[in-house]
């Protein structure tokens, strides 16, 4: 995760770089309108609408995740408070089938008379 953080300010210094290195003025002209401004301001304007996209691309998947990963520790909780509740139940059976157990040796064997 820390490689990713540092690749992407990486990334973003080389950007900021090379565009203040290309100030010269343009026009740049959108459907019906014209704009004219310097090639840094354009370039980091088209980064950072390029970010935007990426991030709005990957908000459904993260939010997914999200939904999946909640669910699933519901499903964890619920399924560890049956595990417990079925060693106390197992602990009851096998206490009671140690009584019968000890209770069967007390007694001495039947005869058949």
């Amino acid at each position: 995760m820390i490689l990713l953080i540092l690749l992407a300010l990486l990334i973003a210094l080389l950007a900021v770089v090379f565009a203040l290195q290309n100030a010269t003025m343009v026009t740049i002209t959108f459907l019906a309108w014209q704009f004219q401004g310097s090639l840094a301001l354009l370039l980091l304007l088209t980064l950072a609408v390029g970010f935007l996209i990426g991030w709005l691309a990957a908000m459904p998947s993260v939010v997914r995740h999200r939904l999946d990963k909640s669910g699933l520790r519901k499903q964890i909780a619920a399924l560890q408070e049956t595990l417990e509740e079925e060693r106390t139940r197992l602990a009851v059976v096998s206490d009671q089938l140690k009584e019968d157990i000890s209770e069967s040796e007390e007694r001495p064997p039947k005869n058949p008379s």
